[in-house]
């Protein structure tokens, strides 16, 4: 069986039944849980949660996408930096940070400004990510009426 390709995924999402509100909630979660240190489970949450939001779950799955491999560990990094800045911390960023057995293994003293550090940021980007992303869906939809179902 052939697995969809991103581009593919994100014409389903345009082309979708669901109104712009619903694929920016699911989007917007996606966004939030890309930020999250919670490593390992960012598919699960992003499902979760677009469920919990009403929202999109493939949005949510594909944004969540934004932490991957290459990602990674700049996310982490900034996660950290603002997590030990708001906690008025001075602590040395770990340089094994690849899944979420590393984050316990660090202990408290890493986890603490992962996690506030995170969710911070992705909530912050989750809520500018929101209304960008419906005006964008609208927009796109409205350029673009169907005019068949022509597959390519």
């Amino acid at each position: 069986m052939k697995k969809p390709r991103l581009r593919s995924m994100v014409r389903m999402l345009l082309g979708s039944t669901d109104d712009p509100a619903t694929v920016a909630r699911g989007l917007a979660a996606g966004i939030f849980v890309a930020f999250s240190p919670l490593l390992g489970i960012h598919t699960a949450l992003a499902i979760a949660l677009a469920f919990l939001l009403r929202g999109n779950r493939l949005a949510a799955v594909l944004a969540s996408w934004v932490c991957n491999p290459v990602s990674l560990i700049p996310i982490l990094y900034l996660d950290f930096r603002v997590g030990e800045l708001l906690l008025g911390a001075d602590i040395p960023f770990p340089a094994n940070l690849h899944s979420l057995r590393d984050i316990i293994q660090a202990g408290s003293q890493v986890a603490w400004p992962l996690l506030l550090g995170g969710h911070l940021i992705g909530l912050t980007l989750a809520l500018i990510s929101f209304p960008l992303a419906q005006m964008v869906i609208t927009m796109v939809r409205q350029n673009h009426k169907p005019a068949g179902s022509s597959e390519e």
